[in-house]
Order: structure tokens, then sequence, then C-alpha cells
């Protein structure tokens, strides 16, 4: 029941984010702010789509490669959203911003062509084909996510402090809580 239920979760969560980032993106493509929407929204669309069908698979050798995938759009989901946070700021630094997509293309590479992110699948928690974890790559990945939350709330939550237009933080506010 619990895969059934965590399927059909993903899959509403993955088309909300998809439809949000697809009405954001049509209402033009000259803002960086809706541009990087469009990335963060649908990279995490994306992922909890490909997770949604990893969960029904029932061949160990497609959800391995199902769960590499799910894994590569997991990965892109932390510089996609500190970048709309940046752009969302106008917070401008150019080299975190590439370095952070650079170590989510380098934890890709190791994630899709070497066991030092998932070692495998077995059978765990309910589930036929739950990840095993493969190494310290994957400790990289959770401490690349820690350390891109932190950023995120410090620099909205410095931002809203000190905001003193109403709807400004409100739209900050919004943000924070989503």
């Amino acid at each position: 029941m619990s895969q059934f239920l965590t399927s059909i979760i993903s899959l509403i969560a993955s088309l909300t984010a998809t439809i949000l980032a697809f009405y954001v993106i049509s209402q033009g493509l000259k803002d960086k702010i809706k541009r990087s929407y469009f990335l963060a929204a649908f990279s995490g669309g994306l992922w909890l789509m490909i997770y949604s069908i990893w969960l029904w698979e029932t061949d160990h050798d497609k959800a391995i490669f199902l769960l590499r995938l799910v894994m590569v759009c997991a990965i892109f989901t932390y510089p996609t959203l500190l970048h709309f946070i940046f752009n969302l700021l106008n917070y401008k630094n150019r080299f975190i911003t590439w370095s952070i997509y650079l170590s989510a293309f380098v934890l890709s590479i190791f994630c899709l062509f070497t066991n030092l992110f998932i070692k495998g699948v077995s059978q765990k928690l309910g589930y036929e084909f739950w990840p095993d974890r493969g190494g310290f790559i994957f400790d990289i990945y959770v401490l690349m996510w820690i350390i891109v939350i932190v950023i995120s709330l410090y620099l909205l939550f410095t931002k809203y402090r000190k905001e003193t237009n109403s709807v400004e933080k409100s739209r900050l506010r919004i943000v924070l809580i989503g």
C-alpha cells in the first residue's frame, strides 16, 4: 500500500511541478527569474516522474537504471534551486552558480557510471528495489543539498527581514513557505 500511495503522491507532485514550470515559462523567456524557476520546477517534476515510474519496476536491472536516472534528476534539483533563489534575490555570484552546476555534473557522472553513489538495489522498507548506498559520493551529494538549503534559507530570511516593500515581502514569504 505504501508503494502505491508514494507513487501516486509523486506522480501528482510531478504533474503539478511540471505544469507550473511550463505555465511560468509561457509568461516569457526574457525574465531570468522565470527561466530559473522553470529549470528548478522542471527538474523537480522530472525527478518525481521517474521516481514514480521506478517504484513500479519489477525487473532488477531496469530498477537500477531507473534509480540512477532518479538520482541524476535529484542531483540537478539543488543547483537549479540555488540558481532560482539567486535570481529571485538579484544576488549575483557567477562563481557559486557555475560551481554548483559543475558539482552536480560531476556527481551525475559518478552516479551514472560508478557504484560510488548507488551500489545496487535490495528489498527494504516494504519496497522491492530500494537503493543500497554506494559510498562517500552519496555523502557529498547530501552535503551539497544541506549547503544549498542553508545558503538559500539564509539569503531568503536576510532579504525578508530587511525588505520594506510589502508586496516584495509577501512574495518572499510565499517562497519561504513553499
